[in-house]
């Protein structure tokens, strides 16, 4: 498990959530991406459905959601199955 990847995924969606159109969203999204992009070519997409289950079981309510934005940004990677 890539803990670093999941604290910075969690503070990114963290200011997503708090601003999800603000000037700022377009670069939270773009470095999720990145994070992605780092754990696909470190561990597959087995490392990156890992991260992802993390992320969403730290906070059961808001899990919907963050996995979305997180999905949304990893589209391309997820499908490529990397």
């Amino acid at each position: 498990m890539d803990e670093a990847a999941v604290g910075a995924l969690v503070t990114l969606v963290l200011a997503i959530e708090r601003t999800p159109t603000g000037p700022y969203a377009a670069g939270y999204r773009a470095s999720i991406r990145r994070h992605g992009q780092a754990l696909a070519d470190k561990g597959g997409s087995e490392m990156m459905q890992a991260v992802l289950r993390q992320v969403a079981q730290l906070s059961p309510v808001r899990a919907d959601a963050r996995h979305a934005i997180i999905v949304s940004a990893w589209s391309n990677l997820l499908a490529r199955g990397r």
